[in-house]
C-alpha cells in the first residue's frame, strides 16, 4: 500500500499496480504447473503468509486468486492480496499479546475449495487454517484440480467436507514427492493456537528443490556459495515459446 487517507468524505487507498493472479497464469499454462514452478511459488507464498501472521492477522480465505505476481523489476515476486476476510488472531492489551479464544459455530466465508477442515466445521480462523489452505493451493497447481472441486456452491459445503474428510492424504498426494503429504499432515495436526513451524515447511520444500537440481550456483562473499532459484516460471517459458513460434510463422 502506497497511501491511505480521506479525500473529502471518502476513504481512499493507493496501491502498487500488480500483475496477474496465479489462477490466471495457471489457466494460461493449461491448468498445470511444473514441480519446479510450484516449489518456487510455494517458498514465496509461505513467506507472505508468515509476514501476515507476524503482523497479528490471518487471511481467512486463501485461494489461487489471493496471490498475484509483480510487474517490471518485481515480475518474479509473489504478492498476497484480497484481505477482506482477514481478521486479528492476537488480542493486544498494553504490553500483553494473547491469542483469540477458541470459538465454534462460525460461518465459512469465501471459497470452500481451499478451506481447511476446521473452518468447514465452524471453528474460528487461526494460523493453522491459512497454512492448510496454502497446501491445498499448491496441490491444485500440481494436479490441475482437487477431488472435491466437482462441488463448490454455497449449498454444497457438506459434500465438499465429506470428500475432504474421507480421502486420505496419501491418496490426495499420490504421485507427488513425499514432502507434500508430510506438510499436509503436519498442517492438519496443528492445534488452534499453535504457531506453524514455517521454517520446517520451507526447508522441506527447499531441500526437495535442491535434490531435483533445480537450483543455480550463486557466489556470495568470502568464497561461500549458496544455491538459489533462477525464478524462471512456466508462464515465462510458455510466453517465450509462443513468441518464437510467431516469428517462425
Amino acid at each position: 500500500m502506497e497511501q491511505f487517507g480521506l479525500i473529502k468524505k471518502y476513504k481512499a487507498m493507493v496501491m502498487d499496480l500488480m500483475g496477474p493472479a496465479l489462477e490466471e497464469l495457471f489457466i494460461y499454462c493449461k491448468r498445470r504447473f511444473s514441480l519446479k514452478t510450484v516449489l518456487m511459488l510455494a517458498d514465496q507464498m509461505l513467506d507472505r503468509i508468515q509476514c501476515m501472521h507476524d503482523a497479528g492477522y490471518v487471511h481467512g480465505n486463501l485461494t489461487s486468486d489471493s496471490f498475484v505476481m509483480g510487474i517490471d523489476k518485481n515480475i518474479a515476486k509473489v504478492y498476497l492480496v484480497d484481505m477482506k476476510s482477514a481478521s486479528k488472531y492476537i488480542q493486544i492489551s498494553g504490553r500483553y499479546r494473547k491469542h483469540i479464544p477458541y470459538k465454534e459455530n462460525t460461518e465459512l466465508f469465501g471459497s470452500p475449495c481451499f478451506a481447511s477442515l476446521n473452518r468447514h466445521l465452524g471453528t474460528v480462523a487461526s494460523r493453522r487454517d491459512d497454512v492448510e489452505s496454502y497446501v491445498y493451493i499448491i496441490l491444485y497447481f500440481l494436479k490441475g484440480n482437487l477431488p472435491w472441486q466437482i462441488y463448490g456452491k454455497s449449498n454444497e459445503l457438506e459434500q465438499v467436507l465429506e470428500i475432504k474428510t474421507s480421502i486420505s492424504t496419501e491418496i490426495l498426494c499420490h504421485g507427488l514427492p513425499a514432502q507434500f503429504e508430510i506438510v499436509l499432515n503436519y498442517c492438519r495436526a496443528l492445534k488452534f493456537d499453535d504457531e506453524p513451524n514455517y521454517l520446517f515447511i520451507r526447508q522441506l520444500f527447499r531441500d526437495l528443490f535442491e535434490s531435483l537440481n533445480y537450483t543455480v550456483l550463486f557466489a556470495v562473499l568470502n568464497q561461500h556459495f549458496i544455491y538459489i532459484e533462477d525464478w524462471i516460471f512456466d508462464w515465462m517459458l510458455r510466453y517465450c515459446s509462443r513468441r518464437q513460434l510467431d516469428k517462425i510463422s
